[in-house]
C-alpha cells in the first residue's frame, strides 16, 4: 500500500510538471507578463491592505457576535474598494485623464449593472422555490440556496421560451412577468434579499491567516474580473460571433431566433438587453456562472469532502486562478461556467439523493409509497437544462444513469449501463456531433457488441435481486422522463422549422446559411427570374 502511494505521488506531482511546462511553452503571453510587470506599487498596496484585513478578521472571530456591518454589502463594498485602488493605479501610472466625473460615472455604472444582475439572480431563486416546493427534499442551507438558484433559471427559461414562441420578449411583458412572481412570493424575496445582503456573516472560530489570505485573494480577483467585464461590447471571437451574438438576436427579434443548437443560456442573457438596454449586464450574467459554481465548490468542500474551511477557501482560491476559468471569464465570454454551476448542482442533488438512499426509514420510504422520487425528478430536470445549453453534456446523462445504478448494484450495474449507453450513442450516431465519427472505426459492429454485453449483465442484475432491479428501472425512467421535459420544446421547435426527423435536424434546427445543393441554387434563382418578370 506504501509502494503504491508513493507511486501515485511522484506520477501527480510528474503530470503536474508535464502539464505546466506544456501549458507555458504554448501561452508565452505569460513569461511577458511577468517580465514587464509594471504593478509592484498595486501589488505592494495590496498586500499591505491584506495585512490589515488579516488582522482584523482574527480579532473579529473572537467576538461571541459578529458585528451587524458584516454582511453581504460589507463584501460588495470591498470589491468596489478594490476597483477603485486599482483603477487609480492604472490611471497614474499611464497619465490618462478621464475627465471630471468620469471615474465616478465608471463606479456607479459597475454598482447599476450588478444591481441588475442581482434582481435576475432574485427573480431565479424565487421561481427556483416554486419549482422546489413540487418536488422537496430534504436540503438546508447555502446547498438549498444553490439549488434553488439552478431551479429557478430553468422556470425562468421555461417561460422566456414560451413567450418567445410569440414573440413577446419585451420588457413591458417579461419585466411585469417578473414583478408578478415577486409579488406572490414576496416574504421568500425579502428572505433572501435579508440573508445574502443585511444578514450578519459569521466568522468561522477555526479560520486562520491561510484562509483570510485566500478569502482575500479571491475577492481581489473577482473585483478585478467584474471590472473587466463591464465593456460595452465583448472582447473574444466566440462571444463576438456567438453567445452574445444570439441574445442580441433575441432581443432585436423579441423572440426565439430560427436555427442553432438549444440556447437556454442565451435567454437569460437577453434579458441584460431586454430589461436593462445593457450589454454589460449580459456579459455580468455569462459571469454569474462562475460566481455560483464558485459557491457551490464551496459547498462540496465542506459539506461533502468535510475540509476544513481554510483549505475549502484557499480551493476555491486557487479553482477561480486557473487560466480556462480566467480566460472564459475576461476574454471570451460563454456559457460553460454558468453550465458548470448546472452540473454541480446536479451533483449536490446526487450526493444528498446518496445520504438519505442508504438510511434505512428513508429507504423504505422512497421504495414503498414514493412514484416519483424527486431526488431523480430534479437531476432529470436540470440534467435537461444542461443539456439544453451546450449538447455536448449529453455525457452528463449518461454519467448520472451509471452513477445510480452504482449506488444500487455496483460494479456490474455501472458495466451494464455503461454499455448499453455506448450502443445508444453510436445507433443513434450522437458522435456525429462532435465529428468523432470518423475515428471511431467498426462503430457498427461495436454498438451490437455493447448491446448483447448489456442484455447479458442486465439479466444478471435482474436475475440477483429483481426487486432492487425493478426499483433501478423506475428510478432510471422517472430520471429520463424528467430530462426530456426540458428538452422536447427544443426538439419541437426545430422540427417546426425543418419538418425532418433526423438527429441533426432536431438538434440544430434550419441552419441559416444557403443551402449548397444545386437543386436549390437552381429553385432560388427560377424564383428570383419569376419575381423579376
Amino acid at each position: 500500500m506504501l509502494i503504491y502511494r508513493i507511486i501515485s505521488a511522484c506520477f501527480i506531482i510528474f503530470w503536474i510538471a508535464f502539464i505546466l511546462m506544456d501549458y507555458w511553452e504554448k501561452h508565452i503571453i505569460y513569461a511577458y507578463n511577468f517580465l514587464y510587470f509594471q504593478y509592484y506599487d498595486l501589488l505592494g498596496m495590496m498586500a499591505v491592505l491584506g495585512a490589515g484585513v488579516t488582522f482584523g478578521v482574527l480579532q473579529l472571530k473572537n467576538l461571541k457576535k459578529p458585528p451587524r456591518w458584516l454582511n453581504g454589502l460589507t463584501m460588495f463594498g470591498l470589491v468596489l474598494f478594490s476597483i477603485t485602488i486599482s483603477v487609480q493605479f492604472y490611471l497614474t501610472k499611464t497619465n490618462f485623464d478621464v475627465g471630471d466625473g468620469s471615474f465616478l460615472n465608471l463606479l456607479l455604472m459597475f454598482i447599476s449593472t450588478s444591481a441588475a444582475t442581482y434582481s435576475i439572480l432574485l427573480v431565479a431563486y424565487v421561481i427556483g422555490e416554486l419549482i422546489w416546493m413540487l418536488f422537496p427534499i430534504p436540503i438546508k442551507g447555502l446547498t438549498k440556496d444553490l439549488i434553488l438558484i439552478a431551479l429557478g433559471f430553468l422556470g425562468m427559461i421555461a417561460l422566456l421560451f414560451i413567450v418567445g414562441l410569440f414573440g413577446l420578449i419585451v420588457w413591458y411583458v417579461v419585466a411585469p412577468l417578473f414583478l408578478i412572481i415577486l409579488g406572490l412570493r414576496y416574504k421568500s424575496a425579502l428572505d433572501f434579499l435579508k440573508r445574502s445582503l443585511i444578514k450578519s456573516v459569521g466568522v468561522p472560530k477555526n479560520i486562520n491567516t491561510l484562509g483570510i489570505l485566500s478569502f482575500y485573494l479571491l475577492i481581489i480577483t473577482i473585483s478585478w474580473t467584474s471590472l473587466q467585464v463591464n465593456l460595452p461590447f465583448p472582447r473574444g471571437w466566440d462571444a463576438l460571433s456567438l453567445y452574445a451574438a444570439l441574445p442580441s438576436l433575441i432581443n432585436d427579434y423579441n423572440g426565439l431566433v430560427s436555427g442553432f443548437q438549444p440556447y437556454n443560456w442565451s435567454l437569460v442573457m437577453s434579458l441584460g438587453l431586454v430589461l436593462f438596454g445593457k450589454i454589460e449586464v449580459l456579459l455580468m450574467l455569462s459571469y454569474m456562472g462562475c460566481l455560483l459554481s464558485l459557491f457551490a465548490l464551496f459547498d462540496l468542500s465542506r459539506n461533502v469532502f468535510k475540509m476544513d474551511v481554510n483549505f475549502s477557501l484557499l480551493a476555491v482560491m486557487i479553482f477561480n486562478l486557473l487560466p480556462t476559468i480566467g480566460f472564459q471569464s475576461i476574454h471570451d465570454q460563454k456559457v460553460d461556467l454558468s453550465l458548470l454551476f448546472i452540473m454541480l448542482s446536479i451533483v449536490m442533488i446526487f450526493i444528498n439523493w446518496i445520504q438519505h438512499n442508504f438510511n434505512k426509514e428513508e429507504k423504505e420510504k422512497i421504495t414503498t409509497t414514493a412514484l416519483i422520487n424527486p431526488h431523480m425528478a430534479l437531476m432529470g430536470l436540470l440534467t435537461g437544462l444542461a443539456f439544453g445549453i451546450k449538447l455536448t453534456t449529453l455525457f452528463i446523462f449518461f454519467s448520472v444513469l451509471a452513477a445510480i445504478w452504482y449506488a444500487l448494484k455496483g460494479q456490474l450495474g455501472f458495466i451494464a449501463v455503461f454499455t448499453v449507453s455506448i450502443f445508444g450513442i453510436l445507433l443513434l450516431k450522437l458522435d456525429e456531433q462532435s465529428g468523432l465519427r470518423v475515428y471511431h472505426l467498426g462503430a457498427s459492429t461495436i454498438q451490437w457488441i455493447m448491446l448483447v454485453a448489456g442484455l447479458v449483465l442486465t439479466a444478471l442484475l435482474f436475475q440477483k435481486n429483481r426487486i432492487e432491479f425493478l426499483r433501478g428501472i423506475r428510478l432510471s425512467v422517472v430520471f429520463g422522463l424528467f430530462f426530456l421535459l426540458p428538452v422536447i420544446p427544443w426538439l419541437g421547435k426545430n422540427f417546426a422549422e425543418t419538418k425532418t426527423l433526423d438527429t441533426k435536424s432536431l438538434l440544430t434546427g434550419k441552419s441559416n446559411a444557403p443551402s449548397p445543393r444545386i437543386r436549390d441554387f437552381t429553385k432560388r434563382h427560377q424564383q428570383y427570374k419569376q419575381n423579376k418578370k
